[in-house]
């Protein structure tokens, strides 16, 4: 049995998971916290701090865009181009890393419940897989962050692709 990563909105949320969860840590880490839960046996839980993936800038989209001119205007592309942010880029390489492991079987995104917290959760996941991924992924959709909702989130957590509507209104 694999390893389980959970990916949270913010490190407090993580460590929140971490209690609920009875994660025995096998020691420090920088950007997630690794051991052994009771609840579900090798598990690494991370965080987003927020937004990690923006939009690349106009002349990144199109190098006609790079100096402005209203005769570009509007400046719509075909297909946005994502980047991560430079501010987190180094939280952003910690999940990729994490995301990358050979030995992950699924993975939890447990960012905010609505809309936006699922569309922060695809842009960093589609910024690391170019297709889909070989093990499982779900989603928590949790209302609070008290312990009987962190593991009913978990226990009752459906395929990720049952948010697809939702994922694409967030990119609308």
């Amino acid at each position: 049995m694999g390893v389980k990563i959970i990916i949270t909105e913010k490190p407090s949320v993580a460590q929140e998971y971490k209690k609920v969860l009875k994660v025995v840590s096998n020691g420090k880490t920088d950007g997630y916290i690794e051991g052994k839960s009771s609840v579900l046996g090798d598990v690494v839980i991370t965080w987003a701090v927020g937004h990690l993936i923006q939009i690349c800038e106009p002349k990144k989209q199109n190098p006609e865009w790079e100096k402005w001119s209203k005769a570009n205007l509007p400046m719509i592309p075909k297909q946005f181009k994502y980047e991560p942010q430079t501010a987190t880029k180094k939280q952003f390489n910690v999940v990729k890393s994490l995301y990358t492991r050979k030995d992950i079987d699924c993975i939890y995104y447990a960012g905010d419940s609505g809309r936006e917290g699922i569309y922060i959760q695809a842009l960093i996941r589609n910024q690391i897989f170019k297709t889909n991924p070989k093990f499982e992924e779900k989603v928590v959709w949790i209302d609070s962050y008290t312990e009987d909702e962190i593991l009913k989130g978990i226990k009752n957590a459906k395929p990720y692709s049952y948010y697809q509507p939702m994922i694409d209104s967030g990119y609308m």
